[in-house]
Parts: structure tokens; C-alpha cells; sequence
């Protein structure tokens, strides 16, 4: 009876959205793909205002693949559907191929040729559709769509096995340095594993491994042969420069972060990547520093960039923590608006908080230095070698007083204005 009442319930639901579904759609719905629908369903009665077109994508001349409700009652379970080497998940109604005014479950368009695995390829690149290339990530996944079979791609690859940890073995309490370096025996036997058995039919560069992970350069031509291996588990995508990252730097695999954010590449002497990457020991102890003029924050000092972001100097082919950037920032064309957009920094004379210099703030450290109200808790900040400053310091004097507010009011009055 609940399911009973559970699918009625629904079709009321779906009822209701038809009714609102002229005002609502997301594609135009023409003649020929109302004659789909109609001849898909069996159905000659089904009109435009019951069509509901949830996505429409062009795959090539007259052939998509479009996710659509005609209004009838389904079940809100997902579907997995399995179309040659790749597995779509779709909420219900399952999508279709619509090609040469018909239209064709995505197994059947597969099987009749309709779609082929370039067709699938391409589908990896929309957020629209959940479909994947079961082991290889996203990003992967990306990559290869847009490389030549024969351009090398570094992968980090995941295991079987990899996921062993020293807990894992008995008594490792009573003997810590000889269970380590068990450990460490069967990490280093599974990288032997990936390239003498996996890949030994394949063009390779061995990069690094470490904690049971490999990072492997492979051609973007054999990723899906590879991944085929039931001993590899995943095989997610490394950057050239995050493999520059691991040999400057050697992170213990699983025990970093790493994310290139922002790419500034103005044809100016020092192009540059800022990254968010730091090792995941930490610690905890607020810390902030002035750069140019804004203020770097971290609640927790780590390992590798000590206040979570940095840089990557392409021209250079280097790497600089944010806080060794302090005396060198002017090379780097708009670092420190960069930073406030992408890496949380505080533009000084923030005295509020909202991360904007406006008269407000000027108002604010008038009303500060006057006892009539508190600065905000970080207005005060000490770096982790114990330098000293105020977010407050339009003048760069090292105090907080009414002269900044001053600042302030030149600053917005006049933009070019600058005294700092």
C-alpha cells in the first residue's frame, strides 16, 4: 500500500511540473522531437506541454543525447547504465540518443553503431551527464579527451594493496620500526608490481612512489588498456607542474594537499600559478604576515608552504611559499589582488572584515582608536617568526592610529592615491 501511495504520489508530482512545464523549459521542444517522443512511448496523445527537457547535447550532425520527461511516473532510483567501457548514472527516465528524428536507448544506439567510444569520450567533458571511465578520475578522463594517443601523462596510480597501514598488522604496537619497515616491503613490492607486470608491454617513465601510490608518465593512448588491470584500483591525473612539486618537495603520498588555483600568464617576465598546497601534519597556531598590501592568514602553521599557498614561477621553474614573497612581490603582475581573490588574503585596511577598503574601515579605526569600539580579533597579527602588524596599517608605520583612517579616506577619495 505505501508503495502504492508512494507512485501515485509521484505522478501527481510529475502531473504538476507538466502543467508548469511551457513556462519552465530548458530546450525548445520542435515538431520532430515531439514525434520521437511520441513514436519512443507509443504514444500519439503525449503534447509539448507535457515535454520536459532536462539537457539536450550535440554529439554530431543531427545526434544527441538528451535527458527528457514526458510526464509519465517513475521511481526516484538511480540508474546505472553500462554502454561499452564507460557507466552512466542518470536519476529516471534514463537518457537517450536522439538521432535522425528517432529515439534510441543509449545500449541500442551503441550496439547499432549510433555512438561510438568517441562519443562517449566527448560526453566526459560535460557536468551535465554522470559518466565515467570506471578507474580513471575526471580529470583523467579530460586529459585524454584532449590529448594525442601518443602524449605522455603522468598518472598517480592507486593499488591494490595500497591502502595497507601499519595498524593493519598484528602486534605492531610491540615492534613499530620492524612493522615500518614491512610496511614499507610491501609498498615498494607493489610499485614493482605496476611496472613489471602491469606495464611491462607499455612505453613508461618512472617518476616516484612512495606509501604504497606510484606516479607513472604512460601514453594518453594506452590509459584505458592499462586501467583494464584488476590490480590497479584508480589512476588519477598529475600535472607537469604538481610532478615538479613532488620531486622539489618528496611529499608522502596521501599525506599532502595539492591544487593549482589561479594561472596569471601575461607575457611578463614572471608568469605564475598560485597554489594551495601544504603537507596535512599541522601545527595549531594562528599566524599572519603582510605582504604588499595585503595579509596572508592561516590557522594552523604546515609543512612544505607554511601558510597553505604559494606559487610555482613558470619562468623561473620554481617554487616560493607565500611568505617568501613578501620582498620579492612586485615582480609578480597583480600577486597580491590574486591573492585576495583566490587565496582569502585581507587587503590591508580591511578594519571591518568584509574583505573591501572602503570609508567604512576608516570609520571603524576612528572609532577604534577612540575606546568607542573593538577592532576585530585579527586586526592584531603576529607572523610564526614573531613579526608583528595590524591589518589597520594603511601607512605602513607599524601602528594602528587615526593617520590610517586618514589613508583611507585619500585612498577612496583618489585610487592612484598612494603613500604606503
Amino acid at each position: 500500500m505505501k508503495k502504492l501511495l508512494s507512485l501515485l504520489l509521484t505522478f501527481a508530482i510529475l502531473l504538476s511540473c507538466a502543467s508548469f512545464s511551457a513556462f519552465a523549459l530548458y530546450e525548445e521542444v520542435t515538431d520532430d522531437f515531439l514525434n520521437a517522443v511520441r513514436v519512443y512511448y507509443d504514444n500519439d496523445e503525449i503534447d509539448k506541454n507535457r515535454i520536459l527537457i532536462l539537457y539536450l547535447i550535440e554529439l554530431g550532425e543531427d545526434k544527441y543525447i538528451t535527458h527528457f520527461d514526458a510526464g509519465y511516473a517513475h521511481t526516484d532510483d538511480m540508474l546505472s547504465i553500462k554502454v561499452g567501457d564507460y557507466i552512466i548514472e542518470s536519476s529516471r527516465p534514463a537518457p537517450v540518443i536522439y538521432a535522425d528524428k528517432f529515439m534510441y536507448d543509449l545500449e541500442d544506439a551503441y550496439e547499432k553503431g549510433i555512438i561510438d567510444d568517441s562519443d562517449l569520450d566527448y560526453l566526459l567533458t560535460f557536468d551535465e551527464i554522470d559518466i565515467r571511465k570506471p578507474k580513471l578520475t575526471k580529470e583523467l578522463r579530460e586529459v585524454k579527451f584532449n590529448s594525442s594517443p601518443d602524449d605522455l601523462v603522468y598518472v598517480r596510480f592507486e593499488l591494490v594493496g595500497s591502502d595497507k597501514w601499519i595498524d593493519d598488522y598484528e602486534n605492531w604496537i610491540d615492534d613499530v620500526s620492524g612493522t615500518i619497515e614491512k610496511l614499507n616491503a610491501h609498498y615498494e613490492s607493489l610499485h614493482q608490481k605496476l611496472l613489471a607486470e602491469v606495464l611491462k608491454d607499455y612505453e613508461y617513465v618512472d617518476c616516484a612512489h612512495n606509501n604504497g601510490i606510484s606516479v607513472v608518465g604512460v601514453k594518453c593512448g594506452d590509459l584505458y588498456k592499462i586501467a583494464s588491470s584488476d590490480f590497479i584500483v584508480e589512476m588519477d591525473y598529475i600535472s607537469d607542474i604538481h610532478k615538479r612539486f613532488i620531486e622539489t618537495y618528496s611529499p608522502a603520498f596521501d599525506e599532502y594537499t595539492y591544487n593549482e588555483i589561479y594561472v596569471e600568464n601575461n607575457n611578463t617576465d614572471h608568469s605564475y600559478v598560485i597554489l594551495n598546497a601544504y603537507g596535512n601534519w599541522c601545527q595549531e597556531a594562528e599566524a599572519s604576515f603582510r605582504l604588499g598590501d595585503v595579509v596572508m592568514h592561516s590557522d594552523s602553521m604546515y609543512g612544505i608552504f607554511t601558510y597553505q599557498y604559494g606559487i610555482y614561477d613558470i619562468t623561473e621553474d620554481k617554487f616560493y611559499s607565500a611568505y617568501d614573497l613578501k620582498d620579492i612581490y612586485q615582480r609578480y603582475h597583480m600577486l597580491e589582488d590574486n591573492l585576495i581573490k583566490y587565496a582569502g588574503a585581507y587587503p590591508v585596511g580591511d578594519s571591518d572584515g568584509d574583505r573591501l577598503v572602503t570609508v567604512l574601515d576608516a570609520t571603524k579605526i576612528q572609532r577604534v582608536c577612540a575606546l568607542i569600539e573593538r577592532p576585530i580579533y585579527y586586526d592584531h597579527f603576529v607572523s610564526h617568526l614573531g613579526e608583528e602588524g595590524y591589518i589597520s596599517d594603511v601607512d605602513g608605520d607599524g601602528e594602528r592610529t587615526v593617520l590610517d583612517a586618514t589613508a583611507i579616506q585619500k585612498l577612496v577619495a583618489n585610487p592612484s592615491y598612494n603613500n604606503m
